[in-house]
This record gives C-alpha cells, sequence and structure tokens, in this order.
C-alpha cells in the first residue's frame, strides 16, 4: 500500500480527488492532505508519503517552492502535479524540479489518474522503495473501533481481546464529533443526500491537520469522528472550529445540512461511548429545524413542560377567536420558540399541543361533521410533524377549522392537483381494497402526514377519510347492483372488515342499509 498526500487550496478539488477512485482497491492510501506548500511539508516530514500530487497556485507557499525544498531535502518519492491550461511555464518549472508529471484539471478522470498512480508506483519499485504499509490493519483498527462504539464491552475487556494491536490510546482523553444524516435521508426528493464515499470523504478533507483522528461509521446514515488527545489536550474552540467547518463543508459541496452533536474533553473511550450513546435523544432536536449543532457539554434536555398548562393555553386560544388570527398565531409560534430555546423534546410539545386540540373540543367548538372529521385528522398528524414550520401550520389550520369552520372550502382548487396527490390519489384508488392508513399514504408519496393531510384537503375539497370512504361506498354500490357478493363479502372486498361498521357507513352515504338497497 502506496500513502498519497493531496495538497490543493480548494477543498472541492481535494474532495473530487478523494471520490475519484477506490484508492485502497488499487493499492493506494491517502495518507494526510494539506491546503499549501507549507502545510504540506509538515505533513511529508510526519508521514513520508511515496506519492505527493499537488496544486501549483497556492497561497503561503507555492507548489514550485515546495517542490524545491522536498527536494534539498533529499524526498525519495514521486510528486505528481495538477494544473490549469494557464500554468504551463509552472509545470515546465515543475518537470524540471523532478515531477513525474502533470495532469490537467479539466481532464482529470479515474482512468487518467490510475495511469498517473501506476506510472509512480513503477518509478519506486525501480528505485526498490516498496511500501511495508499494511493497509489490513489500519482497517481492522477501525472496524474494531467501530464495534467497541456499538456494543456494551467494557474499556478493560476490549484491551485485553486486543494486545496485538496499539489501543492504548483509548485510556486517554479524546473529543468526540456524532454527525447523522437522518433527517436528510427523510427530506423532499430535491435534496437526495450523495454517496456514502463523498459524504465520508468531505469529513476527512476537514479533518485536515487532525492525524490522529478517527473516522467511524458507526450506523446507517451516521458517522462518529474521535479526536484522542495523545498527552496533548484538544482546545474547546479547536473542536467548535472544526465543527463549524465540518457544517460549511457539507453546506457548500454537498448541499446537506447534518446534524453535529460534539462533546469535548472526555477522560476515555468507555465514556465517550456512553456520551455517544445519549447522543442518539438529542438527535431529536432537528424538529426545531435551526438547531444542528450541538455542544452537548453545554445544554440539559427537559422531559417535560412546566410553564404553562395546556388548559390555560386552550383558553386564551379560544378567547382569542374572535380576534385577528394572528394573535394566536403568535402565541403558538412563542411557545415552540421557548421550548426550542429550552430544550423541551419535541415528543413534549406535540403532546401538549394535542391536549389543547382536545380542550378546545371539549370547550364546545360547534364546527360541522366535514370540518369535524379534518379536525379528527389534524389531531392525528401532529404526532408525526417532523419540523416546527410543519407543526405551527397543522395547528394553524386546526384553529382556523374550529374557529372559521367552511372557511377552508373558499381555498378549494378543482382546476388541477399537485402530483404528489395525485400519486396520493393513485395509492388510495390501487390499495384501498386493503386497509390504508394516512401514515401509508404519506409515505408512499414521501410526504409527512401533516402536510398531505392539508394539502389533499386543500386541492381535493374533502379530507383523505372522506375521499377513502366516498370510494369505498361507490364501490360497494357497485358490487351490490351486481347481485355478485354477499353484504359481507363486499365489506370485506372494500376494505372494511367489519361488516356492522360497513352497514352504517352504507346507510350514511345511501340512506339505506345494504341489505336493502341491493334489493
Amino acid at each position: 500500500m502506496y500513502n498519497v498526500l493531496l495538497v490543493d487550496d480548494e477543498p472541492i478539488v481535494k474532495i473530487a480527488l478523494r471520490s475519484l477512485l477506490a484508492w485502497e482497491n488499487h493499492g493506494f492510501y491517502i495518507c494526510a492532505t494539506a491546503s499549501n506548500g507549507k502545510e504540506a511539508l509538515d505533513m511529508a516530514e510526519q508521514y513520508n508519503p511515496h506519492i505527493i500530487i499537488t496544486d501549483l497556485k497556492m497561497p503561503e507557499l507555492d507548489g514550485i517552492e515546495m517542490i524545491k525544498t522536498l527536494k534539498e531535502g533529499d524526498y525519495k518519492g514521486e510528486i505528481l502535479v495538477l494544473s490549469n491550461f494557464e500554468d504551463f511555464e509552472y509545470v515546465r518549472n515543475a518537470l524540471l524540479l523532478g515531477a513525474v508529471d502533470y495532469i490537467l484539471k479539466v481532464k482529470i478522470n479515474a482512468e487518467v489518474l490510475l495511469e498517473q498512480l501506476d506510472r509512480c508506483k513503477e518509478k519506486l519499485q525501480n528505485k526498490n522503495i516498496i511500501s511495508d504499509y499494511r493497509e489490513e490493519d489500519r482497517i481492522v483498527k477501525r472496524r474494531l473501533l467501530e464495534t467497541f462504539f456499538i456494543s456494551g464491552q467494557s474499556l478493560p475487556d476490549f484491551l485485553d481481546k486486543h494486545k496485538s494491536y496499539e489501543f492504548d490510546f483509548m485510556k486517554q482523553p479524546c473529543s468526540i464529533c456524532a454527525i447523522s444524516f437522518k433527517h436528510c435521508f427523510t427530506a423532499s426528493k430535491e435534496n437526495k443526500p450523495n454517496s456514502d464515499a463523498a459524504i465520508q470523504n468531505t469529513v476527512l478533507d476537514a479533518l485536515q491537520g487532525q492525524p490522529d483522528a478517527q473516522l467511524l461509521k458507526t450506523g446507517k446514515h451516521e458517522l462518529l469522528v474521535v479526536l484522542p488527545h495523545k498527552g496533548q489536550k484538544l482546545g474547546e474552540s479547536t473542536l467548535h472550529q472544526l465543527v463549524q467547518k465540518l457544517s460549511n463543508r457539507f453546506a457548500i459541496y454537498q448541499s446537506l445540512s447534518p446534524m453535529l452533536l460534539h462533546y469535548w474533553d472526555i477522560p476515555d473511550f468507555e465514556q465517550a461511548r456512553s456520551i455517544y450513546i445519549k447522543f442518539e435523544s438529542l438527535q431529536q432536536f432537528v424538529f426545531y429545524e435551526d438547531l444542528f449543532l450541538f455542544n452537548a457539554n453545554a445544554i440539559q434536555p427537559v422531559h417535560y413542560l412546566n410553564f404553562v398548562q395546556y388548559k390555560e393555553f386552550a383558553g386564551e386560544l379560544l378567547d382569542n377567536r374572535c380576534k385577528h388570527p394572528d394573535i394566536n398565531i403568535s402565541l403558538v409560534t412563542a411557545l415552540i420558540e421557548r421550548c426550542r430555546n429550552e430544550y423541551i423534546y419535541p415528543e413534549i410539545l406535540k403532546m401538549f399541543m394535542i391536549k389543547v386540540m382536545y380542550h378546545l373540543e371539549f370547550l364546545g367548538a360547534n364546527i360541522p361533521l366535514q370540518d369535524h372529521e379534518f379536525f379528527m385528522e389534524l389531531k392525528e398528524s401532529t404526532r408525526f410533524c417532523t419540523t416546527k414550520s410543519e407543526l405551527l401550520a397543522n395547528i394553524q389550520l386546526a384553529l382556523r377549522t374550529l374557529f372559521h369552520p367552511g372557511s377552508l372550502e373558499a381555498e378549494k382548487n378543482n382546476i388541477s392537483y399537485k402530483s404528489e396527490i395525485d400519486l396520493a390519489i393513485d395509492y388510495i384508488q390501487r390499495n384501498y381494497t386493503y386497509k390504508i392508513t394516512l401514515n401509508s399514504i404519506a409515505s408512499s408519496v414521501n410526504l409527512s402526514p401533516s402536510y398531505l393531510c392539508r394539502t389533499f384537503k386543500s386541492q381535493v375539497g374533502t379530507t383523505i377519510t372522506n375521499y377513502i370512504n366516498e370510494l369505498r361506498m361507490q364501490k360497494a354500490k357497485e358490487l351490490l347492483l351486481s347481485n355478485a357478493c354477499t353484504v359481507k363479502e363486499i365489506s370485506i372486498r372494500v376494505g372494511i372488515d367489519d361488516p356492522l361498521y360497513f352497514s352504517r357507513l352504507f346507510k350514511k352515504y345511501y340512506g339505506l342499509p345494504p341489505s336493502e338497497y341491493k334489493y
């Protein structure tokens, strides 16, 4: 395995180079990266790479001066230059100084890069420079660390079991940063995350300058960065800067906003694992949308909401029902914001709002049957809101339904439905013979239940429940008139297991029970 040092002042170039090849499958390992010639000289001294791939125009110390310094220091490896068309004079000087060849950035691809790497390897072998680096050891050590963080094994037992590997650093202090993409993978189709390789390469580029950092894959859509202090305490500001760098890299180069949870100065790896396990519950706070960077040292999540009572809050909303609707929305918005600032778990907030909705009904809000069914769906969908914006929109719609019944009909749009609603209708029509739920429909069209619920009502003019019932009753009527089935068989064929409920529902729609309608 031949060690490779990447040198370029543009992070996107280093990320692209990392992602261009399955390096280790071809016998190469990216041991480090640098952003200028000065950093590269430090990395070269530390890692003694067999191959350096470098840009020429860089700040602080450019590629030409770096190559001169390396050659004066009797560097034995090979240097491969990256260049642009206008850099010919730089390239000529680099070749005169001993660079093996150059690659034009605009023409680089996997085949060209691998061809040049193989050429470098051949030159190294001709100079009897053969790597004794065992990539297998590095992979095994990484996998063992990953296993440790997702297991319950004690640190002494782990160290005793794997004496053949150097793991003593696990007994020393460390800092950690957990990176979760779970919410990214359930976002809209337009924001699909990139491949695992590109994501990991983005992290590795941000870890430049942290040679002891361990990047572990701890679950689907989850990574863990462990920064062993190894006798030199990592500054808290250094950790915060690293986390901010990670956030910026993902926003700029991957269009992603992962949740980054970090904890500074942990006594050893066993306690680091305990803190990492607690991070799972903190991931819920992505609900508040702008809480993506978490300094876990500084927060204490709250499992209760005790600064307001749901009955009092419902009463205040009811008192404002005849005033401008923005007053109630402002009250709900302020409640959500306070919960965010006090780190109240989203599930507690959602359950509070459901209690408020139930109490508003109890206080006697008088709404038509159809609006009542829609209100029931809104209460149910509140449980499944995934963001504070979604919750606010859901509550806003519920208050309009309660305090201004019938107003939603004015927004009905009969001309065309959104594509997601077309897909939802298609799913219902294909599956009405089975037990279908709001969740199953929402999942089929990649929308949250609450968003689907209110969009369906706005677009179609009726609730999802009403739409399904109307479809089932229409199909049931057709089957009854054909005299092909018994009432019980028809009930089952339209997706209703309970014949008694089916009969009551049919009578509600057609004025007669199915047994009489049939004849």
